[in-house]
C-alpha cells in the first residue's frame, strides 16, 4: 500500500483563489477566509485610527509608525494576512516595490471572526512567534474584549485582557493610551441624567 502523497498549496494557487477570499498559506495548506463583517471592520477602522491619530503626528513631524490593513507577509515557507500590523519607522523608513511586506512587523492585531477556525488562529500566532514578533493583539468585536498578547520564540504570555470602559496603555503602544469604548463607534452612548 503506499501513502497518498500530499502537495502543498504554491504561491500560484493563492494567486489562483477568487478575489473575493482572503487567502494565505499555513504550514502547506491553502487557507481561506471572508472579508470582515461590518461590525469586525468599522472596529479595526477605529483602532487604526484611534491608534494612528495618537501616535504620528499629522502636522509637522514625520510619522512614527506605519499603520497597514491586512499586509500580506512572507514568513519562510508561509504566507499570512494578519488583519492590521505595524512597522515603527526606524525600522521601515519607506514601503517595498513588492505587492507584500518583506518585514516582520512590530505589532500585529488580529480581529476574532467565525471564518478563522480557532486552530489556524492559534498556528498563525505561533508562526508569527517563530520569526520573530513579540507584540501581539488579538481583538474579538462580537464579546467587545481585547487580549494583549507578548510573544517570545516558544511562549505566549497574555499581559492585558482590556474589557468594556477600561483605558487600553499596551504595549508597543503605551505612550498612546486611548478609551477601549471608542471602538464601538454604534454603541449607543449613555443616557445623561436629567434633573426631576
Amino acid at each position: 500500500m503506499s501513502a497518498l502523497s500530499i502537495k502543498s498549496a504554491t504561491y500560484g494557487d493563492l494567486v489562483a483563489a477568487p478575489a473575493h477570499l482572503i487567502v494565505e498559506i499555513i504550514d502547506g495548506r491553502l487557507v481561506t477566509r471572508r472579508h470582515l463583517p461590518p461590525l469586525h471592520s468599522i472596529t479595526q477602522s477605529s483602532l487604526i485610527l484611534e491608534l494612528g491619530q495618537a501616535l504620528n503626528d499629522s502636522r509637522g513631524g514625520a510619522a512614527a509608525w506605519t499603520f497597514l490593513h491586512k499586509p500580506e507577509l512572507h514568513l519562510g515557507a508561509h504566507v499570512v494576512v494578519p488583519d492590521m500590523a505595524a512597522w515603527s519607522r526606524e525600522r521601515l523608513p519607506s514601503l517595498p516595490d513588492t505587492p507584500w511586506m518583506p518585514l516582520m512587523p512590530d505589532w500585529i492585531c488580529d480581529v476574532d471572526t467565525p471564518s478563522m477556525s480557532p486552530e489556524d488562529r492559534d498556528r498563525k500566532r505561533c508562526i508569527y512567534a517563530e520569526h520573530g514578533l513579540t507584540q501581539y493583539w488579538l481583538l474579538d468585536p462580537a464579546e467587545k474584549h481585547l487580549d494583549v498578547f507578548e510573544l517570545g520564540r516558544t511562549t505566549c504570555v497574555l499581559r492585558q485582557a482590556c474589557r468594556s470602559d477600561t483605558i487600553v496603555p499596551a504595549p508597543p503602544f503605551s505612550a498612546a493610551p486611548f478609551p477601549f469604548s471608542t471602538l464601538w463607534p454604534f454603541d449607543k452612548p449613555p443616557e445623561k441624567a436629567t434633573d426631576p
